[in-house]
């Protein structure tokens, strides 16, 4: 028995052992606990790439709508203090302007100007006091917008930066994702607007169509066009598409998909395709109830051969107002009348008058749609009579209903759609 208890003691750790096990678990502990501190720092930092990339484009397309940067004192250092810090920027090119993540001490954003000049710096953990914005060291690179280069930026204060009249031309690689204006042209005449199928079956789908117009003397040097677009539900433009190598379209019949999108050119040069004419739409109608009612806002940049983005089109804007429900039965007057009347109430909260279309086809899809003359009208109650070719006696029809209404240019374009395709059957022919 003594001997059993002498190996179940000789088994055990001893003191030195215990000691080094738990040293062993600290160090690994400290170890993970550093490496989890350091993935914070950089999701943070990367948050503040992302976030001064947004202001940059922001005020990019601010400018090409007001010709020339939001407002401030020149030389005056703007701390971010609320979220829309930047006059100007909300609500139209982005929901709110961006704070730092942690958004203490020398963890603020800046915002500064001088003249149509400005800087936007974030100062990142990774880097100790390097700018977001910067080359690291004692000086940091800035996106300066006149010129379209990131100059040197001597020196920066302990609190966070000083404008500087360094010109020192620094390397573009700056560890935001922005480049400097490349020397393209902007895209221009970008044209939107909802539209319709062509068949009954898709007619309560909207298509989404744009065109634009790009100098085609510089077309050589592009190597995409990029469409960016913001819903009513996003805080800001997202990249819905790239298309590239847009040069070596050589048919009007070429096409470049990106996602759901599709780039075509409309011809416009001395050989027909490609030429300064373009069109993007989307590959397929989306049904009408995917749609938020509100703005739906878009631009378009190209990219040349180094993979610098030029200055984009204006923002064009085309508004969805809603649906309305077309009001059932059909009626005839006479009864055997073979020109119905249609009658609906537009969408409610909206008071511009839109010009109205009112689509037949026979729903078995035996011959084409008739779109009826057009209606302008606010409301509360349109009615359109049946104006096209005769029908034919009681064979089934259906019926769908689209308003729309664009300025000249059509950069800002409305739209309202009926909520469902309705059927009647035409009567028996007149005696």
């Amino acid at each position: 028995m003594k001997k059993i208890h002498e190996i179940f003691l000789a088994s055990g750790f001893t003191l030195i052992e215990l000691l080094t096990v738990v040293a062993i678990i600290g160090i690994l502990t400290s170890v993970v606990l550093m490496n989890l501190n350091i993935a914070r720092e950089r999701g943070r930092d990367a948050q503040r790439i992302g976030n001064v990339n947004q202001i940059q484009n922001a005020i990019a397309l601010y400018q090409n709508d007001n010709g020339g940067v939001p407002p401030g004192d020149s030389g005056v250092e703007y701390v971010n203090g609320n979220p829309e810090w930047i006059p100007g920027l909300v609500p139209k090119y982005m929901s709110s302007v961006p704070s730092d993540p942690i958004d203490v001490g020398e963890h603020k954003f800046h915002y500064s100007r001088q003249g149509n000049d400005y800087e936007v710096i974030s100062f990142l953990e990774q880097h100790g006091n390097d700018a977001a914005c910067g080359d690291g060291g004692s000086s940091c690179q800035y996106y300066e917008k006149a010129s379209g280069q990131f100059l040197a930026l001597v020196n920066p204060g302990a609190s966070g930066w000083r404008f500087a009249s360094s010109t020192e031309i620094v390397d573009s690689s700056a560890p935001i994702d922005v480049q400097p204006a490349g020397s393209l042209p902007a895209p221009t005449e970008l044209k939107v607007g909802f539209g319709i199928g062509s068949s009954v079956s898709s007619w309560v789908k909207i298509s989404e169509s744009l065109n634009f117009m790009f100098d085609i003397d510089s077309l050589s040097n592009v190597s995409a066009f990029r469409l960016y677009q913001k819903k009513p539900q996003d805080s800001t433009f997202n990249l819905v598409g790239e298309f590239s190598d847009p040069s070596a379209v050589t048919t009007c019949s070429t096409k470049r998909t990106y996602g759901t999108w599709v780039l075509t050119s409309l011809g416009g040069g001395p050989t027909g395709c490609p030429g300064s004419r373009w069109s993007l739409s989307r590959t397929s109608s989306q049904p009408v109830s995917s749609y938020t009612v509100g703005d739906y806002l878009y631009y378009v940049t190209a990219i040349d051969s180094s993979g610098a983005e030029g200055p984009a089109t204006p923002i064009s804007t085309s508004t969805l107002i809603g649906t309305f429900p077309i009001q059932t039965p059909i009626t005839f007057e006479p009864s055997d009348s073979l020109n119905p009347t249609f009658r609906w109430q537009p969408a409610s909260g909206w008071s511009e008058a839109l010009s109205y279309w009112v689509m037949v086809a026979p729903t078995d899809g035996s011959s084409s749609k008739r779109t009826l003359t057009a209606v302008t009208s606010a409301g509360p109650e349109i009615s359109k009579v049946y104006d096209s070719a005769a029908l034919i006696p009681n064979k089934e029809y259906s019926v769908w209903i689209y308003g729309r209404s664009h300025n000249a240019s059509q950069t800002e374009d409305q739209a309202s759609f009926a909520s469902e395709v309705v059927t009647f059957i035409a009567p028996s022919a007149a005696q």
